[in-house]
């Protein structure tokens, strides 16, 4: 998940007072329990709790043609190693774009927050 997604609620513990069953949301922003930020009907902006949700994900498809493949980068990723080996690819990944210099600030750090997000993601 990452931030442009939108995330369609099926069913929610929250109640139908604050969420829309059958509305998307796009993630705004990830709050500090790395859970996705989306706006409310009523214009607030809430961090979304996904274990109290059920929902399904509908990703942009913003991807570079190269990455248009198929099946997902992360998902394969998350099908052929451990999790170990992933918080190493991501630790690896998020070094590399802090590092780097080519004057695409906005998108490394895009690519950073979509790393820490699949790590956290892989810690729960």
């Amino acid at each position: 998940m990452k931030i442009g997604d939108n995330i369609l609620i099926t069913e929610s513990a929250y109640g139908s007072d604050l969420l829309t069953i059958g509305k998307e949301y796009e993630v705004l922003d990830f709050d500090f329990d790395g859970e996705p930020v989306v706006t409310l009907d009523d214009g607030y902006k809430i961090g979304l709790c996904l274990n109290q949700i059920e929902y399904k994900l509908k990703p942009t498809n913003n991807k570079p043609k190269q990455y248009q493949i198929g099946i997902d980068t992360f998902q394969r990723a998350e099908a052929n190693m451990t999790k170990e080996e992933i918080l190493s690819c991501v630790r690896f990944n998020i070094d590399k774009y802090v590092w780097r210099k080519k004057g695409q600030d906005k998108e490394d750090f895009e690519k950073i927050i979509d790393y820490a997000a699949w790590a956290l993601k892989q810690m729960k």
